[in-house]
């Protein structure tokens, strides 16, 4: 499991309109939605500020946890090469932190016989 955060979010969202924050927000996940994917990663969700990637589910990876680390610097490297292009156009740049868990992990179908999800 790997989770992505952005330092300082709440602050920067309070200064900022709605539209900026949304266009903040899908320009840096759309390049972490395809990290994730190129590491062998599903994104589970996208919580406010945070994305949330499952390594090993649905379909069991041995390596999950070296797709993991290897997605988390990949992350990094990615907020590091889109910052710079951010603030050429005038835009807010980010800081990520980064942080992975292994371990046995439930994963299914959870959620209520209204709204039913798999995560």
């Amino acid at each position: 499991m790997l989770f992505c955060d952005i330092v300082g979010f709440t602050a920067l969202s309070e200064h900022r309109e709605p539209v900026q924050i949304a266009e903040l927000l899908n320009d840096y996940f759309a390049y972490f939605a395809a990290a994730a994917e190129i590491c062998g990663g599903t994104v589970d969700k996208f919580i406010g500020d945070c994305i949330m990637i499952v390594f090993g589910a649905p379909y069991e990876d041995p390596y999950h946890e070296l797709h993991a680390l290897t997605c988390g610097v990949l992350l990094q490297q990615l907020v590091c090469r889109i910052n710079p292009l951010r603030r050429q156009r005038g835009l807010d740049a980010v800081t990520l932190l980064v942080g992975a868990s292994s371990g046995p992990m439930l994963a299914g179908n959870l959620g209520s016989s209204d709204r039913m999800q798999f995560t």
